[in-house]
């Protein structure tokens, strides 16, 4: 079973740099139920959402900004486990924000920092759209990427944020994954499925 990782919002911790720079900056965060745009300048107050954007544009060229972001809870651990168990068929799968001259290196030198076992060179994906990617399941936290690439029939774990509720749970090809251990666990089972079909 070959697995497609997606890296910002399900590795990496994006959102926390973007919300710590917005605190920074003094912008009024909107409650948590009114995040249903992943466009993050979104999740203030709509008098500040140009603003906002703006400092958004600025963290995504900074220098620096993708390879010092923080593991999502949980990740490294189960990332880990998701390795030892599917070794060859576990990938990165990762859209670069295109206009930064840094960001598609860092996210490699982000890769290597926490996951040194993995080989960036053969398993680090970059580029859109990910449903052309031959894999069996997709793990991440974009509508624009679940809803296409489970319409092909294949697998794909919709990791819950706010702004996704579009992606609904439908029996055996999307599921809804609270935690990296909740994803370790439907891969799991998905996994041992698909054994006992080779027997």
């Amino acid at each position: 079973m070959r697995v497609i990782v997606d890296m910002d919002g399900v590795l990496s911790d994006w959102r926390k740099g973007v919300l710590t720079e917005f605190k920074k900056k003094g912008f009024t965060l909107l409650p948590p139920t009114h995040w249903t745009s992943r466009r993050i300048e979104k999740w203030v107050l709509p008098v500040e959402e140009r603003a906002a954007a703006e400092v958004v544009n600025e963290l995504m060229l900074r220098p620096g900004f993708w390879e010092s972001l923080e593991l999502i809870p949980g990740a490294g651990e189960y990332f880990t486990r998701l390795h030892c168990l599917l070794r060859t068929d576990l990938y990165i799968g990762t859209v670069p924000w295109w206009s930064s001259p840094s960001c598609a290196h860092e996210k490699v030198e982000w890769v290597m920092k926490h996951f040194c076992f993995f080989d960036v060179y053969k398993h680090l994906i970059m580029g859109h759209p990910k449903w052309m990617l031959d894999a069996d399941l997709l793990i991440d936290d974009s509508a624009e990427q679940i809803i296409p690439w489970a319409a092909t029939g294949r697998s794909a774990i919709v990791v819950d944020y706010q702004y996704n509720q579009a992606v609904r749970e439908n029996n055996r090809r999307i599921f809804r994954a609270l935690s990296w251990e909740e994803i370790f666990k439907i891969v799991g089972d998905l996994y041992r499925d698909e054994q006992e079909r080779k027997v």
